[in-house]
């Protein structure tokens, strides 16, 4: 704390030792505060020199508030394996090198053959249906890959899943689906997914998007992928981007619809020179209110004041305040 005057005043050198402090910003009206951790999207100042009419300026004061920034995130559904020995068309227990990455039920794609699983081992895939969803069984090699697959019956719906958080700052990924914002504001979606077409003739698939359970009007979009030819699959990439405006814990999930089975959605292990390929990439970013009004006072009292800022889970993250009034 910098010297005061006592409450009748001083002689004339403190009175100008302390006028002289003031014009050089030595003044006894700052502080620091750090954000509240766990996602905490608010932080109470308690400082008795905060009035009803004070105006409360804040700054960031450590590299954790000046690194922050607006929420953001990356997801994606990749994974892909190999064989580890030769299988025949009739095994119901798959053995691969890893199942690190593949959910504990799901779709798997060796080859043209897709087969559906109840469970999994480290190094397997077990209680398998072979040749689901309309293809056919078939003897693979080791070393022979394995892909991830989304596949469902013709005409049903489901929500795209997503097995892998590449980036993370105020949106989580909930239940393999659910897209789940902590902060209120306008996000902006984008997404992408590798359909496969297992089929001899042009087949439909349509996409859209659910806020919080229920479908998203204009949101869905139609797409026509080609058939196979000359014993390779058709295939397209699916893309659309939106625009949401989502309140605190909303959640956003992407859904599809095929009009035929032998459409799916995969993974594809690396084919130089080109890396692996994601079935589904999700990217979504915060676009307003303006990210610099990150951390704002939206209410006071007598000896307190409120911050509101987005959802804090990073320790350290202190600011500088100066209360004037």
């Amino acid at each position: 704390m910098y010297r005061t005057l006592p409450p009748f005043g001083g002689d004339q050198r403190a009175v100008a030792e302390i006028v002289n402090g003031i014009m050089n910003g030595k003044t006894n009206n700052t502080g620091t505060i750090s954000l509240a951790t766990g996602n905490a999207t608010t932080t109470t100042i308690t400082d008795a020199r905060i009035g009803y009419d004070s105006k409360i300026i804040v700054i960031p004061f450590s590299d954790a508030a000046e690194q922050d920034t607006s929420p953001y995130a990356e997801f994606e559904d990749l994974s892909y394996t190999t064989l580890s020995s030769s299988i025949n068309s009739s095994v119901t227990t798959i053995p691969v090198v890893s199942t690190s990455g593949f959910r504990s039920v799901g779709v798997v794609r060796i080859n043209n053959e897709i087969i559906s699983y109840t469970g999994k081992t480290t190094t397997s895939f077990t209680g398998c249906t072979r040749g689901d969803f309309g293809t056919s069984n078939a003897s693979h090699n080791s070393g022979d890959y394995v892909h991830g697959s989304q596949a469902q019956a013709s005409g049903s719906s489901a929500a795209i899943k997503l097995n892998t958080t590449g980036l993370s700052n105020g949106i989580t990924l909930v239940d393999d689906t659910k897209i789940t914002v902590l902060n209120t504001g306008v996000y902006n979606f984008s997404w992408s997914a590798q359909v496969n077409n297992n089929s001899s003739s042009t087949k439909n698939i349509y996409a859209w998007i659910k806020k919080n359970g229920t479908s998203v009007d204009g949101s869905n979009g139609l797409v026509s992928v080609h058939g196979s030819a000359g014993g390779v699959d058709g295939h397209t990439i699916i893309a659309w981007n939106y625009f949401l405006n989502l309140q605190a814990n909303d959640y956003v999930e992407f859904w599809w619809s095929p009009t035929d089975q032998k459409l799916t959605i995969d993974s594809y292990e690396p084919v130089s020179p080109a890396p692996a390929t994601a079935a589904v990439i999700v990217t979504v970013n915060y676009i307003a209110p303006q990210s610099y009004s990150n951390v704002y006072v939206s209410a006071q009292t007598k000896g307190s004041a409120t911050l509101t800022h987005f959802a804090n889970a990073t320790s350290n993250k202190t600011y500088a305040y100066i209360i004037v009034g």
